[in-house]
């Protein structure tokens, strides 16, 4: 992809681009490339624009800009439109004096939404015209992406509502969901004293009053629960989230709305027995609303345990052919003594660490989950982009899930990524890894092999029809 820095400068330069072992792509470049921060990216255009042509690629650069706020990015598309004509005035003022007019700084993506705010403030000199250059990336992001992956796979009916693989006047947020979810098992604790996650570990944790149930209860009531709080969890549920990241981002989560929108709460100093506190209900919430991902992180972890028993390397081929090899082997440390200094000598202990031939267990179950969705979320990446550049794209903004192409141009990359995820869960994409971890393995472990999860009854062509599906 060709972008360009400024319109002033005139710098232009290409992106080189490599793939990781799982195939996903990365621009070698860092600081200033599209996978970078907010303030980064807000910074890049592409060189060579289109006209902005009808309707439709106006329309798609108003739910760009409605979805980079953030206030109405969950509604459906009218709405989303209808709030970009009434804020008309607003985005033309703080483009025209950002330090003044800080009304971009209340986005969810700050810096991305002022480069858009400018975009459209120089669309509304031409008063509109059609033929108005544009050069900005409108991005296209996948509804929760891993889960989608895990409902095509298992043909998930519920979780593919839940992640829009299927058409609706109105996108399902996952998010919030869980967040609904949590928040009724709160409003049970409250009023009940009872906290059914409160069991005793195997570390005999102490066990609460309900008196102190409820006062916690009621601080996190109080306090709101929403989807934001919910989010990071609920996004790293593919990638074997465990409930110590989960405690860690609702810790993270309550100290940057303190810090960025001074968003009070009641927790005082004792924040992290707080979010201790939280973590089992949000955990359990998760587990309510997300079925089929679970059964399948399960099975990948059962085979890759198998298949690492042997001490081989969890290896297989993605959906666009693709070799991956899982290298998880074992450490050890050396300690190494040496001494430092002319006129006194101090004693200095190093430890090296190096690999050994044997394969780790515990790593290689961890690590399976994230790398196969990252290697099929690739592939996806892949055959899309070469879809719509068959079809007459050619600037592309990539960023895993998120796809950035001009706004004449989002309507034949929808196209493009809906028939390509299709494309690709036309096959069986779990039995064949299946069948390449089963080859592997000795005649003692393939007696071992788990069976595969039971498939539901979603149309995995009904993606091609679901507007939300990336949006």
């Amino acid at each position: 992809t060709f972008l360009k820095l400024g319109k002033e400068t005139g710098i232009s330069f290409f992106y080189p681009y490599q793939l990781d072992f799982r195939t996903r792509v990365y621009p070698k470049p860092v600081m200033l490339s599209p996978q970078s921060a907010d303030y980064s990216k807000a910074l890049l255009k592409f060189k060579f624009g289109k006209p902005m042509g009808n309707d439709d690629a106006f329309d798609n650069f108003a739910v760009c800009g409605a979805g980079l706020f953030g206030e109405v990015d969950k509604e459906d598309i009218k709405t989303r439109l209808q709030w970009v004509d009434e804020n008309k005035e607003r985005f033309i003022s703080t483009a025209n004096n950002p330090m003044e007019d800080n009304y971009w700084t209340k986005a969810d993506k700050p810096f991305c939404f002022l480069a858009w705010c400018m975009e459209f403030r120089d669309f509304a000199k031409t008063e509109y015209s059609s033929d108005f250059i544009t050069t900005l990336p409108i991005h296209q992001d996948c509804s929760n992406s891993g889960l989608q992956h895990y409902s095509a796979m298992m043909r998930d009916e519920l979780g593919g509502k839940a992640t829009n693989l299927v058409p609706s006047n109105k996108p399902k947020d996952i998010y919030a969901i869980v967040a609904n979810k949590l928040e009724m098992k709160l409003r049970d604790v409250k009023e009940t004293g009872v906290n059914n996650t409160d069991k005793v570990t195997k570390k005999k944790k102490k066990q609460l009053s309900p008196e102190e149930h409820i006062k916690h209860a009621t601080d996190w009531l109080e306090y709101g629960i929403d989807r934001k709080l919910c989010k990071k969890s609920v996004m790293c549920v593919p990638y074997s989230l465990t409930q110590y990241s989960c405690r860690k981002y609702l810790h993270e989560h309550v100290e940057k709305m303190w810090i960025e929108k001074n968003i009070s709460h009641n927790f005082g100093e004792d924040l992290f027995h707080a979010t201790q506190w939280l973590t089992p209900l949000l955990w359990e919430s998760i587990q309510d609303v997300i079925v089929g991902a679970r059964e399948i992180m399960k099975f990948l972890k059962d085979v890759s345990k198998l298949v690492s028993s042997e001490n081989l390397p969890v290896s297989w081929t993605t959906p666009l052919g693709m070799p991956v090899t899982m290298f998880t082997y074992k450490k050890k440390s050396k300690r190494v003594k040496t001494q430092m200094g002319d006129t006194v000598i101090k004693n200095v202990k190093l430890s090296l660490t190096e690999d050994t031939n044997k394969i780790d267990k515990k790593k290689t179950s961890q690590s399976i989950c994230p790398n196969f969705i990252h290697s099929v979320d690739a592939s996806l990446l892949q055959l899309a982009v070469v879809k719509a550049h068959k079809l007459g794209v050619d600037n592309f903004s990539l960023i895993h899930d998120s796809f950035g192409v001009l706004a004449p141009d989002v309507d034949l990359m929808s196209l493009a990524l809906r028939e390509a995820f299709v494309e690709i869960y036309s096959q069986d994409v779990l039995a064949n890894w299946a069948m390449e971890m089963k080859q592997m393995l000795s005649d003692k472990n393939k007696a071992k092999f788990p069976k595969l999860p039971n498939k539901g009854n979603l149309n995995i062509e009904d993606v091609k029809f679901s507007k939300f599906f990336c949006v």
